[in-house]
């Protein structure tokens, strides 16, 4: 496959005026003649090698996606033809990236491509669930309703992964904090009380004897320290990307996670029933939708879940034995399922599943959030009297003998 480049070009529109512009190929020739087919004479063009979105700060988070969601449907609804709505948005919005990115899907439909087509050269922004109803929608003539929908489905994820970054951004400062405060201690501290109580004659109890050890530990192999972690993440994120099985493993082991895992299933659970439900709700057919969900599942064991459950409904299994034969579903998934089977509105027996997978997370994240401060506030405590216990025993035995 080609690679995608950038290019900057000058041309001449079909009014006359000239005009600059930024647009993606994967040669000069394919954008020189998308671009002639939307009526632009190139003057010259050259390849944007120093383009990166997120360059100066500028990237597209998921709020600008929800935020360009909305206001595409607002404006379809309005009467405004879905090029001028592109045009005009890529003028006016404030985020260069998004700009950007607006700019060159003008420029691929001007050369013939579909919204749905042009939407695909970002799926870093746009996942291939959003880019399949977009298609579904542009299809049926009903793009308008497919972009609320998407809206609606986006807001939710956002909102549920603010919820989730809000309980780790408290603790990792503490985290780092108490981290820096004990290799303040180990470093700079401890030793010279120790050398202290050493030259003082004092006796070295246990725990004085294990906070020297790891003092050394940490003068002399600082560096260790510093780096491990950081190898520890990038080994683990390339036998994520290139290994299966190691994958799997991970993902199993993190869904198992006490306490954090079971918020982690319900997030991937809520996140599945939403999106089972929008589809449903356009008219795609289930075995279609589960093969397309389980490509934004984010958890390999799940994926592999609904690999099996697409296998049983093609087998002629009703959907709700098919979600239970997995054995990775909850009852309440599957009987509602059931339920939605029965009465023929499996859109509203996902929405429900949603709904109630939402609210269990968002209330187990309450309860954390509040139990996260103290917790760590005692493990600071802890250390801090783990050092003074190994430094003032000895000196309180200095002091008694004198």
């Amino acid at each position: 496959m080609a690679k995608i480049r950038n290019y900057l070009y000058v041309g001449i529109d079909s009014a006359g005026s000239r005009i600059n512009g930024t647009g993606r190929a994967a040669s000069e020739q394919e954008l020189e003649l998308r671009l002639a087919k939307g009526g632009v004479d190139i003057l010259s063009i050259k390849e944007q090698r120093s383009l990166n979105i997120s360059f100066g700060g500028a990237r597209v988070t998921l709020r600008d996606i929800v935020a360009l969601t909305i206001q595409l449907e607002q404006l379809l609804r309005a009467g405004l033809s879905l090029m001028d709505v592109l045009n005009d948005m890529a003028a006016s919005t404030e985020n260069r990236a998004l700009r950007e990115i607006l700019s060159d899907i003008y420029d691929q439909m001007a050369g013939g491509k579909s919204f749905s087509d042009a939407l695909a050269a970002y799926p870093q922004h746009f996942d291939k669930v959003f880019i399949y109803l977009v298609k579904v929608g542009e299809d049926s003539g009903s793009l308008e309703q497919t972009l609320s929908q998407l809206a609606d489905m986006k807001k939710w994820q956002d909102e549920l992964q603010s919820k989730a970054k809000k309980i780790m951004i408290y603790p990792t400062i503490l985290l780092v904090v108490i981290t820096a405060v004990f290799m303040f201690m180990m470093v700079f501290v401890v030793p010279d009380i120790v050398k202290f109580v050493t030259d003082m004659g004092g006796e070295l109890g246990p725990s004085t004897v294990a906070l020297i050890a790891t003092s050394e530990f940490v003068v002399n192999c600082w560096y260790l320290i510093l780096t491990m972690p950081v190898v520890l993440v990038v080994s683990i994120k390339v036998l994520l990307k290139h290994s299966a099985g190691f994958r799997f493993g991970w993902d199993r082991m993190i869904l198992k996670l006490p306490l954090f895992g079971e918020i982690i299933r319900k997030i991937k659970l809520a996140r599945m029933a939403n999106t089972i439900g929008v589809m449903y709700s356009s008219g795609i057919s289930l075995p279609d939708i589960i093969r397309r969900v389980r490509n934004i599942m984010g958890n390999a064991v799940l994926e592999r879940a609904l690999d099996r459950v697409g296998a049983s409904i093609n087998d002629g299994r009703s959907i709700h034995e098919s979600f239970e034969l997995t054995n990775e579903f909850p009852p309440l998934v599957t009987r509602m399922i059931r339920v939605g089977e029965n009465t023929g509105r499996m859109d509203e027996a996902m929405t429900n599943i949603s709904y109630f997978y939402d609210r269990e997370a968002k209330e187990m994240i309450e309860r954390i959030e509040p139990a996260i401060e103290p917790l760590l506030t005692i493990t600071m405590a802890i250390i801090i009297g783990w050092v003074m216990s190994a430094v003032l025993g000895p000196v309180y035995d200095i002091i008694t003998q004198i």
